[in-house]
């Protein structure tokens, strides 16, 4: 697992460049480590998670579907099952398509295959070595290159699946930029200013989720902790769904019977 403490970035009589390329490189591992966390809980969790997602999808469907009967009866009309099941069935279309999307996320992900730390290690190595020759606030001179932005966003993605293979090949393409000048201060405007703003988006996201997951996700204990958390979230929607499909049995039964209102 990741170390989610902080790096000592800056070095004594390290420059502005060092430092600004040192908080660059770091911005990026917490970036990884986080989404790896949040591969890691959501492979942990996902059929909590699709389970938990659906309990709520029920409450909600429930929950419309009493709208639209007391809609039609406020208005003094007679509800036709049918058309309200077909209204119900649109205006729960958005909701079906979120669930299927979770759903074939989480399939995704149970399928993937567990990388050896050394592996991601060495990925992150490689890309923070090509990151140091490509990264666009490294490499103002690329901005308007759209074979650079493009190379660039390759290695990033390459970078977040662990793709050294990729990485690899990119590491040529690369090379063949080859920048004219090498790297200095004066590239960079306001590079003081980049150095504070950096600091401060680093804190920041080392100090919420997904990148905090690290400091509990190992624990057995916190790990079961979470477990019985989406249980009692489940065991909720399913208590309220029940709530809302008994408000629709009495309405309707009303409606059959207004000389016998219910209890």
């Amino acid at each position: 697992m990741a170390d989610t403490g902080a790096m000592d970035l800056v070095g004594a009589g390290q420059s502005e460049l060092e430092e600004y390329t040192a908080l660059l490189m770091e911005k990026e591992r917490i970036r990884k480590t986080g989404h790896d966390f949040q591969l890691t809980y959501d492979r942990m969790f996902g059929p909590l998670i699709v389970e938990e997602f659906q309990a709520q999808v029920e409450v909600i469907k429930q929950k419309i579907e009493l709208s639209l009967y007391i809609q039609v009866m406020n208005r003094g009309e007679q509800p036709d099952p049918e058309e309200i099941e077909k209204d119900l069935d649109a205006r729960m279309e958005n909701w079906r398509r979120r669930m299927k999307l979770l759903v074939e996320y989480h399939e995704t992900i149970a399928g993937l295959p567990e990388l050896p730390v050394e592996y991601v290690l060495a990925a992150g190595r490689l890309y923070r070595r090509l990151a140091k020759r490509i990264h666009p606030d490294l490499h103002p001179e690329y901005a308007d290159d759209p074979v650079a932005r493009e190379l660039w966003e390759r290695l990033c993605m390459a970078y977040k699946g662990n793709n050294i293979p990729e990485m690899e090949e990119l590491e040529v393409l690369i090379a063949r930029l080859d920048p004219s000048h090498p790297l200095s201060p004066d590239r960079i405007p306001d590079l003081a200013e980049k150095i504070r703003r950096l600091k401060k988006e680093i804190q920041g996201m080392m100090s919420r989720d997904p990148f905090l997951y690290g400091v509990w996700i190992g624990d057995p204990e916190q790990v079961r902790e979470k477990q019985e958390e989406y249980r009692r979230l489940i065991q909720g929607w399913k208590e309220s769904r029940k709530q809302f499909a008994k408000k629709l049995e009495t309405l309707l039964l009303e409606r059959r019977n207004p000389g016998c209102p219910m209890n």
